[in-house]
């Protein structure tokens, strides 16, 4: 731990320096609660509450029950009014009451004998800290959104300023987010309460230009029973509502190459493109005060830029020279070549919401999204590094979502939420080359038609919520239902062009190949699927001290069933026609808040649950579509390198000598995936609107979903006098020794692999999360977060790249995940410089209105897995570590680098008018211009001792990057 802080102790400089001098349970709505009580602390009930919105006028009314309690729940995040009427005492109005989404705030009254006419008005101190709360998590509020500099305007990207999140570090698709180590896959992302993820793959569909989001919640750990669909974490995002005054921006951000750093890898003498527009407006108001309003924005993102292939020149010039003299037959690839590359993408965001107020009892709402992204040699596609241009491409996006919501009062304890979501996608990713075939060249290269494309991944989701709640007495109820219908189209060519891999350049120059691959038939499918969930939970009030949150949860996943097929295609004979369905899905969960002392200062927190993630259609979708595998070896494989790949066929090739084909399947006894979190933290309200917390957060994940290879007979240990007879003619140093796995041997003859998702992986995390963070006021804003932590797992993703090396030894498997990020440091800021208020007027003008704000991130790195980079022990995979003769090399033992990253935004307001202001704004990524190393090469090589290129870098994240910006404001 010292060597990590003193390896970034000029950066952590930095972010303090930034710092302090630049500072700052519902998924859509918050509650009011609270007891009203008279002057001898004799609880009141019968009291008239009403609560107006301050931005809309919309107002709510409740009465305290027996116990002087009341509970005003699903109101719009906003600053409210709260007006307490009691005959026999002086109305009490208190004023300043902010709300932020998924806050239960406490606001108790104590009433004075008086005249009903006499209205005491008291401005609202509430506590820094949510004495409601018993999940783990923060909101991030409007002032971070409009202010915090942010690399791409993601506002996802946001949640990693959050103790416990961190940025995903397996490769493939997901949400891009890992919450406590969990994987990428496995959040919710929810935009005004409705999902907001690809079913098919986990990842985060186009959402909304940041200036439509009003806030965010981001829940790390032990959220309601409501919440579901996640082992890991949840973002509830809520997009902005108009108001009775009519507000709007418009904006432009730019950025050039010219202002920017070098990138480490890349050597030109001129720096390559790198520009990027983002030009974006939002207006919104009232069609009828107090009563109906929209806000409606568009945001055009045009990106022209660069990145780089670090293939060394030795082997460029090595392998074209190889591919002059015998190129690969039927192969578009005649040459390779390193260096810049570029990327570019359009893309288009655009939302309108309206909000009606339909009885003083019926709120009416309607948003619609609309995303439409189009990207070359970028979008999934792994481009740069060792892998040549030929082997990327880019995708085409069109994402919708129409969301109806309906609350309605049936009286001031009892109200209704409905909301419906109609949201269909549209998703292709494609290959720059559509010929092929693919070629690894293990550790050195890898060219020709991406393994994994082309791939369409369409899909529609029908989404239908309803919930009731219930205050009664101390307890405040809400039972519910979230009814989804998937409605999935994908095609999967996998390795349809087929795939030489090549254990070394020694190799590739000799022709000989160590594996090849290719798969044939049917890759279009039509996937439906039904989730089914219920709730019921209690918000029990047990005493003023002590709130506790309990209740279970019910989620049902149907998925495909009845797939036809065709008994006479020997592809399609074998399939299976369904996924198996796991019923028994019962999640307990249990959360508490406790004040020890008066005054709302302190509060404990502690929760347990169980928590159930989802079965992507990705499972499916693999073991259902009428395809097999055809894998060649060795001898074989040479062979049919002089030949090419087979012409891409719906039917596996006849007249042939060939081994059986290769099958996917998913296990009978397949379980829903779910993760056990518990939490135990306290934090403290400190003077300054401050607040401290320690938190302690533990994760265990069950029934993680991993894939193996089935079908290997015991592996049978190979040493040079029995070689020649388990037909390995030359074997390298790293077979002898090692347990090999052989063709003869296979249990199930009719095919050579069976690869098999199973809920057979598990996975622990334990964290200790330190924050400190400042409200909002005065013009300062700050949150500091330290997590220290261990994440492990005996699979991190159930790719096949991710199976167990010795599927006989899978506890070998157990070890430090790839999500783990052992230490991570993280501050935000946001600090509106004071100037001198009086006097001079031009020390106003210049020096008044500037915003100073940063966001700083230090961490350790994650683990990555050093392999041969070779099938050596003959199961079909290219994942086999290291063996040195007497022992093999753990599972991910291999430390990566960590980063370090200061961002800084500077801007000035220039008043126009009363109502209007014109700001300009600099912002500068990685501002030291730091070199943060990303990829890095983990390939051993077939010797008992490495190859010298061992954990050498091969690309690096974005040097120094300058962004200039206009916005216009009313």
């Amino acid at each position: 731990m010292a060597y990590f802080w003193a390896n970034h102790l000029g950066v952590l400089g930095v972010c303090l320096l930034a710092g302090n001098a630049a500072w700052a349970q519902s998924a859509v709505t918050a509650d009011l609660q609270g007891t009203v009580a008279d002057g001898a602390r004799r609880t009141v009930s019968g009291a008239l509450l009403t609560a107006v919105n301050v931005e809309t006028g919309v107002k709510r009314t409740t009465v305290t029950n027996s116990f002087g309690r009341y509970r005003i729940a699903a109101l719009a995040a906003g600053e409210y009014v709260l007006t307490v009427v009691k005959e026999g005492f002086a109305t009490v109005e208190r004023k300043g009451l902010a709300l932020e989404v998924g806050q239960a705030a406490t606001v108790d009254f104590e009433l004075t004998i008086a005249s009903q006419s006499q209205t005491i008005t008291v401005v609202a101190d509430t506590s820094v800290v949510d004495t409601g709360r018993s999940a783990v998590g923060p909101v991030v509020d409007r002032t971070e959104i409009d202010n915090l500099p942010i690399d791409g305007r993601n506002f996802l990207d946001f949640a990693q300023t959050v103790g416990g999140v961190t940025d995903q570090q397996t490769s493939g698709q997901g949400s891009g987010i890992s919450f406590n180590g969990q994987r990428g896959r496995s959040n919710n992302i929810s935009i005004d309460g409705v999902d907001h993820n690809g079913q098919l793959n986990g990842n985060v569909r186009l959402t909304m230009s940041q200036d439509a989001v009003r806030e965010f919640q981001v829940v790390t750990n032990g959220f309601a029973p409501e919440f579901g669909n996640a082992g890991g974490g949840l973002v509830n995002v809520v997009s902005r509502s108009g108001t009775n005054n009519f507000h709007g921006t418009a904006f432009f951000y730019l950025r050039n190459e010219a202002l920017d750093g070098r990138n480490a890898f890349i050597t030109t003498a001129q720096k390559p493109p790198f520009r990027r527009k983002n030009i974006g407006a939002t207006v919104g108001g009232p069609i009828a005060a107090n009563r109906t309003f929209f806000f409606s924005s568009v945001e055009y993102i045009a990106r022209h830029e660069s990145g780089a292939v670090t293939i060394p020149d030795a082997s460029v010039a090595a392998i074209n020279s190889v591919l002059a003299s015998r190129p690969i037959p039927n192969s578009g690839v005649r040459a390779i070549a390193n260096g810049v590359f570029p990327i570019g993408e359009i893309e288009t965001l655009s939302s309108i919401k309206l909000d009606h107020l339909l009885t003083p009892n019926d709120s009416l709402v309607f948003r619609y999204l609309f995303g439409q992204d189009r990207q070359s040699n970028s979008g999934g596609v792994g481009i740069g590094g060792l892998i040549d241009v030929s082997g990327g491409g880019g995708q085409r996006t069109r994402d919708q979502s129409f969301l109806w919501g309906w609350t309605h009062v049936f009286s001031p304890t009892l109200l209704a939420e409905t909301r419906v979501q109609y949201a269909p996608r549209r998703l292709t990713q494609y290959a720059n080359d559509s010929q092929g075939p693919h070629v690894s060249i293990s550790g050195v290269a890898d060219f020709g038609r991406n393994a994994n494309f082309p791939v369409l991944l369409d899909e529609g989701r029908e989404q239908w919520q309803q919930s009731f709640s219930k205050q009664h007495g101390r307890h405040f109820f809400k039972i519910g239902s979230d009814l989804q219908w998937i409605h999935a189209h994908t095609s999967f060519p996998v390795n349809f062009a087929g795939t030489f891999s090549f254990a070394s350049l020694a190799d590739f120059a000799a022709g000989r190949v160590n594996l090849f691959s290719q798969g044939f038939g049917d890759p279009e499918i039509r996937l439906p699927d039904t989730l089914i969930a219920f709730y019921l939970q209690d918000t029990f009030q047990a005493s003023p001290k002590l709130s506790i949150t309990y209740g279970l949860r019910y989620d049902y996943d149907r998925q495909p069933q009845g797939i036809r097929r065709d008994p006479n295609n020997p592809i399609e004979a074998p399939l299976q026609t369904g996924i198996p369905r796991d019923p028994n899905n019962v999640a307990p969960r249990l959360g508490m808040a406790y004040q020890p002392f008066r005054g709302g200062k302190t509060v404990i927190r502690a929760g347990y649950g169980i928590f159930y993630d989802k079965l992507f259609l990705l499972v499916a979708r693999n073991a259902l579509i009428a395809r097999q595998t055809l894998s060649l070896s060795q001898a074989q494989s040479t062979a049919q390198l002089a030949l090419g790949a087979f012409p891409q066929s719906n039917a596996v090739p006849s007249g042939f000598n060939l081994p059986k084909g290769s099958l996917n399947t998913v296990a009978n006894s397949l379980a829903t995936p779910y993760a056990q979190q518990a939490n135990l933290g306290v934090e403290q309200a400190l003077a300054g609107n401050w607040a401290v917390s320690a938190t302690y957060v533990w994760v265990r994940g069950v029934h993680l979903l991993r894939s193996q290879n089935i079908n290997l007979g015991p592996p049978v240990i190979l040493t040079p006098e029995n070689a020649a007879q388990l037909g390995v003619a030359s074997p390298n140093p790293q077979q002898l020794g090692r347990g090999i796995y052989l063709a003869a041997a296979r249990p199930s003859s009719a095919f050579t692999n069976i690869q098999q998702v199973s809920s057979s992986a598990n996975s622990f995390y334990n964290g200790l999360e330190l924050s400190l963070s400042k409200r909002f006021a005065r013009g300062f804003e700050m949150r500091v977060n330290y997590t220290f932590s261990k994440a492990i797992d005996d699979a991190s993703d159930f790719v096949q790249a991710q199976q167990p090396s010795d599927p006989y030894d899978a506890r070998a498997e157990r070890s430090l995940s790839l999500e783990d990020q052992r230490r991570r440091f993280t501050l935000t800021g946001v600090w509106q410089v004071p100037y001198l208020r009086g006097g001079n007027a031009l020390a106003r003008k210049v020096l008044g209105d500037w915003v100073l704000a940063a966001n700083c991130l230090i961490t350790s790195g994650s683990p990555l897995n050093v392999t041969v980079g070779s099938d050596v022990n003959l199961d079909g995979n290219n994942n086999d570590r290291p063996f040195n003769g007497t022992y093999i090399l753990g599972r991910n033992t291999y430390l990566g680098p960590g980063r370090a990253v200061v961002n800084l935004r500077l801007s000035r307001r220039f008043a126009v008018g009363e109502r209007a202001s014109l700001q300009v704004l600099g912002e500068a990524f990685n501002m030291e211009n730091r070199v943060n190393f990303s990829g890095v090469l983990t390939t051993w090589g077939t010797g008992l001792q490495p190859r010298p290129t061992l954990g050498n870098y091969t690309s690096a994240g974005n040097a120094r990057e300058v962004q200039l910006g206009l916005r216009a404001q009313f």
